[in-house]
């Protein structure tokens, strides 16, 4: 592409993905000429990309060389060949049901789409995504208590559900992105209140595994050190920030009463609702409609009692709850929505692309490479946590956010790597990134 039209394109992908990440289930739910608008935007920029190619004859790929390229493209494949036998074998296609299907298969366009944007585009991309990240209670809480009042009410409500993947991912980039130590402490803080004040105990879960992913990025030493550091100034922070819980809620929720009982069996309750009916620290009963457990084994029950449901899974034909007589609609764990949908071999190829993810991010050691993979794994660490006790997998929102992000990272990771036949002919048919590509991805 031309640098004009890599801006053009770079600054659509991320003013959607801005849009997405603000305005949440709004403003994925608006139709344009009766598609939904990501879908929407989604075909718009395949079609330029489409006509582009056309128009230049090249364009870069995803390289079809050494082991963990091909683990992604096979296990995409497989997922896709598996997504259709089951999608021919639906009745009464449910559109919802399709999200775990069409919205993986956004992943690898993303992921061309950035490999074929210069370096330096996608660098401010990638930084423009973790300042979002860092900023996002102080930004959010602002937009929701008076900021530019004129358009925050259709914003969607600062404690609705679904935030666990945001903010766990917030927390986590505050604590292992933060440009200093003053930030550090000041943006950590920060989005532990705003997981606190918003009950969403998924966040918790979400940021322990970021954490755990964040060691395997670069020197793995030097990584469990940092690790051990950040660890003690958040349990530190933990009970900074419930002294002033109260204070804050108040702040955000003015018309509520409520009081938080900090007495140890309390908050271990509150921790481990998450998997089921308990008390929050307000007192209240939470859960999900049902015990999740009992979901997800109501769930594995209906798929292992036959055969070919067990390998091709169900289909995508109504919610989950509705298909198998049980009053939830969807069971709150992606690996389980895939094995309903997909069957077993979706689910294999499934983790198995979620394990080239992580394979392509390790061992990344310089500049710019580094900080893409701890973003990238930051972000592969928090996806997981939602998609154990969450709807991530079965949400266009969240889930689009979390594929451009990563397709992102690894467009960075591998950036000198992808080949083309104009980058070949421009340095003597050897093939490989040209020079001001390299430049501009080690030199950051």
């Amino acid at each position: 592409m031309s640098f004009r039209i890599s801006w053009i394109v770079g600054l659509t992908v991320s003013c959607l993905w801005f849009m997405v990440l603000v305005w949440r289930k709004p403003f994925s739910y608006v139709e344009i000429l009766g598609v939904y608008v990501i879908d929407f935007f989604v075909l718009v920029l395949a079609a330029s990309m489409f006509f582009l190619m056309l128009l230049q004859g090249h364009t870069r790929v995803i390289a079809f060389r050494g082991w963990k390229n091909l683990l992604q493209v096979f296990s995409l494949a497989g997922f896709t060949l598996v997504g259709v036998a089951s999608l021919i074998s639906s009745t009464n296609l449910n559109a919802k049901a399709l999200i775990p299907l069409v919205y993986t298969l956004y992943f690898p366009f993303f992921l061309i789409l950035f490999l074929n944007i210069p370096p330096r585009i996608r660098i401010r991309i990638l930084n423009f995504q973790i300042a979002c990240y860092l900023i996002l209670p102080l930004l959010y809480y602002g937009l929701r208590l008076g900021i530019m009042r004129d358009f925050t009410n259709s914003l969607p409500a600062i404690d609705d559900a679904g935030w666990t993947f945001t903010y766990g991912l917030s927390l986590a980039v505050a604590l292992f992105l933060s440009p200093n130590v003053y930030l550090r402490v000041a943006l950590s803080l920060m989005a532990l209140l705003a997981a606190v004040v918003v009950f969403q105990r998924g966040v918790f879960l979400c940021f322990i595994l970021a954490s755990v992913f964040y060691f395997f990025s670069g020197n793995a030493k030097a990584k469990f050190v940092s690790l051990i550091n950040y660890s003690l100034v958040g349990v530190a922070g933990f009970f900074v920030v419930l002294m002033v819980a109260d204070a804050a809620f108040s702040i955000a929720f003015p018309d509520r009463e409520v009081r938080y009982s900090l007495d140890p069996a309390t908050m271990f309750r509150f921790i481990s609702s998450i998997f089921y009916v308990s008390g929050d620290l307000g007192g209240d009963a939470v859960g999900t409609r049902s015990h999740r457990f009992e979901m997800w084994l109501g769930v594995v029950d209906h798929v292992i009692s036959d055969a070919r449901r067990l390998i091709f899974g169900s289909g995508f034909s109504g919610e989950v709850g509705d298909v198998i007589g049980i009053s939830f609609r969807v069971p709150h764990n992606g690996f389980v929505t895939i094995l309903f949908r997909m069957g077993v071999l979706g689910l294999i190829c499934y983790v198995i692309f979620l394990i080239s993810i992580f394979l392509k991010c390790l061992k990344q050691r310089c500049g710019l490479a580094e900080k893409a993979s701890v973003f990238c794994l930051l972000n592969l660490g928090a996806f997981l946590g939602d998609v154990l006790t969450g709807t991530i997998i079965d949400s266009p929102f969240t889930y689009f956010l979390w594929l451009v992000s990563t397709a992102l990272c690894l467009s960075v990771i591998s950036g000198t790597g992808t080949r083309s036949r104009h980058t070949s002919e421009s340095n003597g048919g050897k093939g490989g990134a040209n020079k001001a590509d390299v430049d501009a991805l080690s030199g950051y």
